[in-house]
């Protein structure tokens, strides 16, 4: 009934009930070393009010453990909370070397793969872990075969692959990866540049003949633009041009016009990130800066970092304040906090889909972070001698890894339940 005698106190006091969610659900929960339930979600009442060591256990993954306070009267509620499968990574698809990118979607995966004189370009479906080679760059004459060297970009949504070869273009449907669509015809000469258009999975910008050429993906037509080529780092959306030129951006209607100066407190741009809304996101890499500008008013809001994601499920920005921190920010206005602080460098971050964990990778080891709770000690979920690049499955079963363990170089898989 929520209440109980306290001999000691010789009084009758009012118990706390701690309330416990979380996967998997076969786990066992320990209070003070006590057994106390072996299925989750457990509801533990009877508790006076004191403070308490929470561990829930299950044979085969890291153990989740925590000190809580219990009120007389209140309920403590701990849920979301995720055991993470303690096993080895396994060796999937040796690499001897790889570049690897995560569609907007988190839904695919593309690496290069170089094999003496040649490179290929390799697409994961990361629900599935199937592999598909896409493009090899070689000297033997067939239709998906060109000369050495590619880039590839992903688009700002969805998922289609822009990949850039020495001699042509190509953009490529994940679910069709074995068919990449040339863009030469598309376009009178081979572009000197080419890119995507901000917030579009369906039209690329380039540059021929020192002019802008807008390419449709949806009806395979292309439409010269009359806004002149900029010489610095530029960005197409929603029918405007936006230039970055000795700290200040100026936009431009793209069928021609006068300028307009937007901002003029931004840093170095040298590159345009994405379009959400009214504000426009930019990268200045040589000053390790990410650059929210405001366009209706101008506002810039830098900050240090090398990278932006987001969490869906909790709409929380995450970038890196230094090479050994971690901040993530959310509200209205956005907040800022520390999630994370490592004594080596952060080399990538993936979110855990279901659970509010950030997945984090340095050099050498990958960890799981509570954002929730920033004291908690990380969970220690492998280690690597070298590590590149980690992303996960859209249902958190799968941690994909690049990186070399001893000698052997490769994609990697991580079991995560």
């Amino acid at each position: 009934m929520g209440y109980r005698y306290h001999w000691g106190k010789n009084r009758i006091e009012a118990t706390g009930l701690i309330m416990l969610d979380g996967m998997p659900r076969d786990a066992t929960v320990r209070i003070d070393g006590v057994i106390r339930a072996q299925r989750l979600p457990a509801r533990i009442g009877g508790l006076g009010e004191n403070e308490y060591t929470i561990r829930i256990e299950r044979e085969g993954f890291h153990p989740w453990e925590q000190r809580v306070v219990v009120a007389s009267g209140r309920t403590t509620l701990a849920t979301d909370v995720l055991l993470f499968r303690d096993a080895l990574p396994t060796l999937e698809l040796a690499l001897a070397a790889a570049r690897p990118a995560i569609s907007a979607d988190g839904a695919w995966l593309a690496f290069s793969r170089r094999l003496a004189s040649l490179e290929e370009l390799w697409i994961m479906d990361l629900s599935t872990g199937t592999r598909t080679l896409a493009l090899r760059t070689s000297g033997t004459p067939n239709p998906r075969a060109q000369t050495a060297g590619l880039t590839f970009t992903w688009s700002p949504r969805d998922a289609t692959l822009l990949v850039i070869t020495a001699s042509d273009a190509f953009t490529i449907d994940p679910h069709d990866a074995r068919h990449p669509r040339s863009l030469a015809t598309a376009l009178p000469r081979r572009p000197s540049a080419i890119t995507w258009e901000l917030g579009s999975a369906h039209a690329l910008v380039a540059t021929v003949d020192g002019r802008l050429q807008r390419i449709s993906l949806l009806t395979g037509r292309t439409a010269a633009l009359a806004a002149t080529v900029p010489e610095g780092p530029f960005a197409v959306a929603r029918g405007s041009l936006f230039t970055a030129a000795e700290r200040a951006l100026t936009v431009t209607a793209i069928d021609g016009g006068a300028s307009k100066t937007i901002a003029t407190e931004a840093a170095t741009i040298t590159s345009f990130v994405d379009l959400r809304g009214s504000v426009l996101t930019a990268e200045a890499a040589r000053e390790h800066r990410i650059l929210d500008i405001e366009l209706t008013t101008g506002n810039v809001r830098t900050r240090t970092g090398y990278g932006l994601r987001r969490s869906a499920r909790d709409d929380v920005a995450i970038w890196n304040e230094s090479t050994f921190e971690l901040w993530g920010e959310s509200g209205d206005p956005p907040r800022p906090r520390i999630l994370a602080r490592r004594d080596a460098p952060i080399v990538g971050a993936a979110w855990h889909p279901n659970a509010p964990y950030i997945l984090l990778a340095t050099g050498t080891d990958i960890t799981a972070v509570d954002t929730r709770i920033p004291t908690r000690a990380p969970v220690a979920l492998a280690s690597f001698d070298d590590l590149t690049a980690i992303a996960t499955d859209r249902i958190g079963t799968t941690l994909w890894i690049i990186g070399r363990r001893g000698t052997t170089s490769g994609l990697w898989a991580l079991p995560l339940k």
